[in-house]
């Protein structure tokens, strides 16, 4: 099973990106369809490996391959720290690991939807 993880506090600014990184590797972007504050949001992907830390950040401007609103490929050139969490052993059902959030990628059908 794949790495799950949950944020709460999450705002961000319609047509904004959330954006997901390791150090200075960005795993993936996400597109804000509308504005939300202080909201608790899950992310899951097959690219996060546990016990790595990651970074939930907020960006204005993302290129990249888009497919609905999920980067893939992306470059940022500035990003706001929102929050950083470390993933844990595989957990099967539910939210696990620390801090995390945003939309669920899907593991080889697509993205989820907001």
């Amino acid at each position: 099973s794949q790495q799950k993880v949950a944020v709460s506090g999450v705002s961000v600014t319609k047509n904004n990106y959330l954006v997901v990184s390791s150090g200075s590797t960005v795993l993936f972007a996400l597109k804000a369809p509308r504005s939300f504050s202080s909201s608790t949001m899950q992310v899951s992907s097959p690219q996060f490996a546990s016990g790595t830390t990651y970074t939930l950040s907020t960006a204005s401007s993302v290129s990249g391959t888009d497919f609905y609103g999920f980067i893939s490929d992306a470059t940022v050139s500035s990003m706001s720290s929102l929050a950083s969490f470390t993933t844990s052993t595989s957990i099967s059902g539910g939210m696990g690991g620390g801090m995390g959030g945003g939309n669920q990628p899907g593991g080889g059908g697509g993205p989820g939807r907001w």
